[in-house]
This record gives C-alpha cells, sequence and structure tokens, in this order.
C-alpha cells in the first residue's frame, strides 16, 4: 500500500473530524427536538390539571412532576413487556431518559442542578422525591447513585 501524501493525511483527517461534528450535531437536534417534545408534554399535562396546580415549566415541583410521569408519562410511553406483568410498561431505560431530558431541560431552564426541598425551589428531577420513586420503578434502581440523573 503506498505512502499517503501529507496533504492526503491532512484532507483524511479533517474529512473525519468534519463527519463527527456533522454527527454530533444531528444528535444534538434530534435529542434537543425529544426534550423539546416532552417538555411540551409536561407543560400540556400541567395545563390540564386545573386551579391550584402549577401550570409552567418554571413553577413544577416534584410532586407535580411525580404525577406527571405516574399518571402521564408511564402510560402514554408504554411499550415494554416485563416478566410477571400481563400488561405493557414504559422501559426502565426509557423513564431514566426522560428524567434526563427534563432534568436538563429544567437546567436550561435556569433551574438548576439541585433541589431545595422545603422551599420547592430548583430542578424537580434532583428532589429526593424522584430521585428515590426511580429505586422502585420496574426493579430497576440507579446503580446506588442518586447523582445518576444529569
Amino acid at each position: 500500500m503506498p505512502m499517503a501524501s501529507g496533504a492526503t493525511r491532512e484532507m483524511y483527517q479533517h474529512s473525519l473530524v468534519s463527519a463527527q461534528e456533522t454527527m454530533d450535531q444531528a444528535l444534538e437536534a434530534k435529542t434537543n427536538h425529544e426534550r423539546e417534545k416532552l417538555g411540551v408534554e409536561l407543560a400540556t399535562f400541567l395545563g390540564g390539571l386545573g386551579p391550584g396546580y402549577a401550570t409552567d415549566l418554571l413553577h413544577v415541583g416534584a410532586e407535580d412532576l411525580l404525577v406527571f410521569m405516574e399518571a402521564h408519562w408511564q402510560q402514554h410511553h408504554a411499550g415494554s413487556s416485563l416478566p410477571g406483568l400481563d400488561y405493557l410498561v414504559a422501559s426502565p431505560s426509557g423513564l431514566r431518559s426522560a428524567i434526563s431530558h427534563l432534568s436538563t431541560l429544567f437546567k436550561r431552564l435556569g433551574r438548576g442542578d439541585s433541589y431545595d426541598e422545603a422551599t420547592g425551589v430548583g430542578n424537580p428531577c434532583k428532589s429526593s422525591l424522584i430521585q428515590h420513586s426511580m429505586h422502585f420503578v420496574h426493579g430497576d434502581p440507579f446503580h446506588h447513585d442518586p447523582k445518576h440523573i444529569d
């Protein structure tokens, strides 16, 4: 095999870097789309609850998020058949992904990377309620690390 010239190696390396950047942008666009779609789904759910409940993503608390995941998200995203169950459920990995998307969305909305249980201020995905509930979803714990969700 003939030795490639310096210009050929440079073009080859540049093409690999360029292709990776294109793939990263496509993945980021798809991920952002999924994140935004989930945010709209949560906001629509909250809007349907009526007076006395959080009405937007800036005010949703840990309990609001837990109710959304239990009463809405899991039922609308069921597709996994687990041993011992005679009905479809949302997969544990799908649930982790949804919480991760929401956590990033809340972070981008300025809600930070932590949650104050006493005041309800911060990122509800980081609340002990959400983190603790993840340990019991379909028997699939988050490997002992409550900071697992990004």
